[in-house]
């Protein structure tokens, strides 16, 4: 049985939008819950999603993500951000998004050198609203590209969210029941082809 980290942001908590200032959607509704659910025990599932979580940068961040993974001792780190760095960029660039990543992951391996730690990074879902402006959902939908040329060049594994077609909910940011639903069926055919 592998052991899995996902770490992510909101999409992968599992908030739902509906709720007043927000909630969480039910154990059996996300995505990380359905896949344990079809894993079948080809996989251990850890859900380690945190609402507004941005690209660790500073080194109080990295400290805080390496403790994480020392209690969870991962085979596998999936890494699923980029959402929250576009939303929160005066302008937001794929580009600058992605050189932030690649020193995070830099990071992240140097810190688990010879522990054999495997990395999917996945692009996420695209941005698909109005309210983000014109410039952040065209950037949210460029940064595939970028992202799979940071994993070509670390030799990690990559996955575009955006191949999943996930409904979003009505705030075009995050999933909705039935997203949550295409995007765990997705993701079992990700991690089975790796």
């Amino acid at each position: 049985m592998i052991s899995i980290l996902f770490y992510g942001d909101s999409n992968t908590y599992g908030f739902d939008p509906r709720g007043f200032a927000g909630g969480r959607y039910p154990e059996g509704v996300r995505w990380t819950s359905q896949l344990a659910q079809k894993s079948e025990g080809r996989w251990q599932i850890s859900n380690g999603g945190l609402n507004g979580r941005m690209i660790p940068q500073t080194s109080w961040q990295m400290k805080h993500f390496l403790e994480m993974l020392e209690d969870e001792k991962p085979g596998l780190l999936s890494v699923m951000l980029g959402t929250n760095d576009l939303l929160n960029a005066l302008e937001p660039s794929a580009d600058r998004i992605a050189a932030r990543m690649e020193d995070f992951i830099r990071n992240v391996q140097d810190s688990t050198k010879g522990t054999g730690l495997r990395i999917l990074l996945v692009s996420p879902p695209w941005i698909d609203t109005p309210d983000a402006g014109p410039a952040c959902c065209a950037e949210s939908r460029k940064l595939a590209g970028p992202y799979a040329r940071v994993a070509e060049k670390l030799h990690l594994s990559f996955a575009n969210a955006a191949e999943a077609y996930p409904q979003l909910a009505f705030d075009g940011i995050h999933l909705s029941e039935e997203g949550h639903t295409a995007f765990a069926r997705w993701m079992e055919g990700v991690l089975t082809k790796l």
